[in-house]
Formats: structure tokens, C-alpha cells, sequence
């Protein structure tokens, strides 16, 4: 008689075991299984490596084409991770995107 009840018990822990096993992490420990990816430690990498990014500082002036290159980037890779509704804002910023600098000299007189 103990045997036939414990068959039961064995089969109905075996179908609890796969709903465990999918069980979706916490805030917490998916942010922690992303550290230990090195997951934002790529992107900063990345965004730090772009043309125009200020090697000395690592920053890009707001409103120029690196700055709207990594601003694409990060908007694929919130599409890329699953959230929804992403999109890009125009945002006015009084900036300059230094492109040349020259000095003429006029011949002495």
C-alpha cells in the first residue's frame, strides 16, 4: 500500500519540477545574471569606442552624429532585450558639431 501512494507523490513532484524550473527570475537576480554576462560593461565599451566620442572624457557633444549613433544603438538594444514601445525623441539642445578649424596669416607689409 506504501508503494502504490508513493508513485503518485514521486510523479506529481516531477510535474512541479519543470514549473520551477521556468520560473522567472526576480528584477534583482536578472540585473545580476547581466552583470556577470559583462552585458552593460559591452555597451559602455561599445558607446566609448564610437567616432567622436571624446577619447580623454568618453562623452559626445549633445545633438551631433555620434551622439544620435549611440542613441540608435541603445534604442536597438532595449528592442534587442524585449521592451516595448522604444522610440527616439528630437530634444533641442544649443550645441556645435566642430567640424574644421584653420589660421591664414596675411604676407607683412
Amino acid at each position: 500500500m506504501r508503494r502504490l501512494l508513493l508513485l503518485p507523490l514521486c510523479l506529481g513532484l516531477l510535474l512541479l519540477l519543470p514549473a520551477a524550473a521556468q520560473a522567472k527570475p526576480t528584477f534583482n537576480q536578472a540585473v545580476d545574471k547581466l552583470f556577470a554576462w559583462g552585458f552593460p560593461q559591452a555597451i559602455d565599451n561599445y558607446l566609448y569606442r564610437l567616432p567622436g566620442t571624446n577619447p580623454a572624457l568618453g562623452f559626445r557633444w549633445a545633438g551631433t552624429k555620434p551622439d544620435n549613433v549611440s542613441a540608435q544603438y541603445l534604442a536597438m538594444e532595449m528592442h534587442r532585450i524585449g521592451l516595448k514601445n522604444v522610440h527616439l525623441e528630437r530634444v533641442p539642445v544649443d550645441v556645435f558639431d566642430f567640424k574644421w578649424a584653420g589660421v591664414t596669416s596675411a604676407p607683412a607689409t
